[in-house]
This record gives structure tokens, C-alpha cells and sequence, in this order.
């Protein structure tokens, strides 16, 4: 399969089939682990993959049926970044009780 999105993953970010298509799991410490969240976004990001390419699972969780665990990006590999602008994050937020 070729399209302009695989194209651009193996011209921009390195990478082809090894990731296109296939569903990828990444274990998150706990349900509010928003640093572990946002290294898995970062490496998915890196690696071109599209966000429903992408599940979580949390502590010992088994991750989805098909899904494999997130590979490390190419050493090569552009990092993302955002504007200073762009608001910081607050992970000491709480999430609401129920």
C-alpha cells in the first residue's frame, strides 16, 4: 500500500512498513501517569504513527489483542517540539471522584 502519508513517514521520519498499519501498545504506571503519556505521544509522533494506531494499558493490564509494544524511534529521527507558548501541563491536577 502507498499513499502520501506512508510516503512522508518513510521520507520525513524513516520508517515504513515496520510500523504502517500495525496497532501498537503503550503501559502507562498508573491511569493519570501524564509523563508516561506524553513520552509514548512523543515516540508515536516520531514515528509517524496516526493516533488510532495507538492504545494504552495501565499497570498489569494486558495491552489489546493484536497490538505490539511501541518501538523505539531511528536515532535519526526528528524530535518533536511545540511553541513556548503552547501551555504548560499540570500534572498535579486531580482527577474528579466519583
Amino acid at each position: 500500500m502507498t499513499d502520501c502519508c506512508h510516503l512522508w513517514r518513510i521520507a520525513v521520519v524513516g520508517t515504513s512498513d515496520e510500523v504502517f498499519g500495525k496497532m501498537f501498545n503503550a503501559p502507562l504506571a498508573f491511569p493519570a501517569d501524564f509523563e508516561g503519556w506524553r513520552h509514548a505521544a512523543r515516540r508515536a509522533l516520531t514515528l509517524g504513527l496516526p493516533p488510532e494506531d495507538l492504545s494504552f494499558s495501565v499497570g498489569d493490564a494486558a495491552p489489546g489483542l493484536f497490538a505490539e509494544p511501541l518501538p523505539e524511534p531511528p536515532e535519526n529521527a526528528l524530535q518533536p517540539t511545540v511553541p513556548k507558548a503552547f501551555p504548560e501541563p499540570r500534572p498535579q491536577a486531580r482527577l474528579p471522584c466519583r
